[in-house]
């Protein structure tokens, strides 16, 4: 992903990642989770959601938004 190749190679000490799920692409945004997977800095992310109850999709990219792999920043 050329995003997560340009953060990694650029002078960034974090990533601030705001997230909507209707913006990025997969089920509820999912795709964003291949780009915190790649990254080798640590990232804080905002979650935004509309009105209503999350859904099992959106509660699926929000906790594994939030679990990073060893080793990561």
């Amino acid at each position: 992903m050329r995003a997560a190749d340009f953060l990694n190679a650029g002078r960034f000490d974090t990533v601030c990642l705001q997230h909507e799920f209707g913006i990025f692409g997969g089920e509820a945004g999912a795709h964003i989770l291949v780009l915190l997977s790649r990254l080798t800095m640590p990232a804080v992310t905002t979650l935004a959601h509309g009105a209503g109850r999350a859904t099992a999709a959106q509660r699926a990219v929000m906790s594994a938004s939030s679990r990073r792999p060893r080793g990561c920043g």
